[in-house]
């Protein structure tokens, strides 16, 4: 993996130019209580330098940044002392699109592209803990001439699933209720300009087609009363059958983090976005229906209430076309390699 670098008599007018505002996201509390409402990411990202390195011209660290289909953007940092990291996001589609070098409050400085075949086109659904991978990093220094160059380098990275989810849950023990899912090396997509077996047009039309057949074509909007037992989501669902308002009694008793003080509001979503038993008995649902007994998930009992419905255009081909084709790629690469093996 080539390593990248950065020089200090790069003048600071170009480093703005490269760079920019874009500050670290934000770390889950060791005592995080997770929502259906928000997706979390987590690995290890290990920045193998003394501390003396990391002041070099003004930066502090190296990471990754992360962009997603609805426009938002993360910057990782890779860290030192504490390298284990999960962080909070919104539901999307999402790839690592740059390697980073900033200072210590999150100003971004300069930029490299990512290696391209690292976390591509993830979509991350509410409610699920998504498996990054485990990254290395290292700073050295060297003289060229009068100048002090600072070499930075991505020197691994491999899937590590197991022990480093072990090592996850142990350091945030409430997150154990989420769902995790590997989407470490082993499970990133191909890049579309990789070689490997032909793809004909009409394969990656007719595996759009497929695709879009199983895609949710309803959006809802929905509001949740999150409890421990049974005996308490039994106890807040004849609370609202009673009269008393649904915001109201969320507000009281449910411990859904994400959306208690807004009356157990989610917001819109396609059953999908949600663990399953929770998408299906919205499936079930019109508007202004609530569920007539409470529905159990890996986070607890909950009594939900639909409170609109909205259709779901699919997104067009042009848009979706290049991933298919590197999934197909990689569909039918594992399919030959199985085939040599026997």
């Amino acid at each position: 993996m080539k390593s990248t670098v950065f020089a200090r008599s790069i003048p600071f007018a170009l480093a703005l130019l490269l760079g920019g505002c874009a500050g670290y996201a934000h770390r889950a509390d060791v005592n995080e209580v997770p929502t259906l409402r928000d997706a979390y990411l987590y690995g290890r990202l290990y920045m193998d330098a003394p501390k003396a390195f990391l002041g070099l011209d003004g930066h502090q660290t190296m990471g990754f940044a992360i962009e997603c289909d609805d426009k938002s953007r993360y910057v990782l940092r890779m860290d030192r002392e504490d390298p284990i990291m999960v962080v909070k996001i919104r539901p999307a589609t999402c790839s690592w699109t740059e390697v980073v070098y900033s200072d210590g409050d999150g100003t971004v400085r300069t930029r490299k592209p990512a290696p391209p075949d690292l976390f591509k086109h993830v979509t991350l659904k509410g409610g699920y803990s998504y498996y990054l991978g485990d990254f290395d990093g290292a700073v050295t220094t060297s003289m060229v001439g009068t100048t002090v160059r600072t070499r930075w380098n991505l020197k691994d990275a491999k899937d590590n699933f197991e022990a480093t989810t072990v090592a996850m849950q142990s350091r945030y023990p409430k997150l154990k209720a989420l769902p995790v899912v590997n989407r470490g090396l082993a499970y990133t997509d191909l890049p579309s300009d990789s070689t490997g077996p032909d793809i004909l047009e009409e394969q990656i039309r007719a595996e759009y087609e497929r695709w879009i057949a199983t895609l949710d074509r309803t959006e809802y909007k929905a509001s949740h009363i999150l409890v421990e037992t049974r005996d308490q989501a039994d106890a807040a669902l004849k609370r609202v059958q009673a009269g008393e308002p649904f915001a109201t009694v969320a507000r009281a008793v449910s411990r859904d983090p994400g959306s208690a003080e807004q009356g157990g509001d989610l917001g819109w979503a396609v059953p999908t976005n949600y663990v399953p038993p929770f998408g299906e008995a919205l499936k079930r649902l019109k508007p202004n229906d609530m569920t007539a007994a409470p529905v159990k998930s890996p986070f607890g009992w909950h009594v939900i209430l639909v409170t609109d419905m909205r259709s779901v255009v699919p997104p067009p081909y042009e848009r979706v076309r290049e991933r298919i084709e590197a999934q197909l790629r990689k569909k039918v690469a594992s399919q030959t390699q199985q085939t040599s093996a026997k």
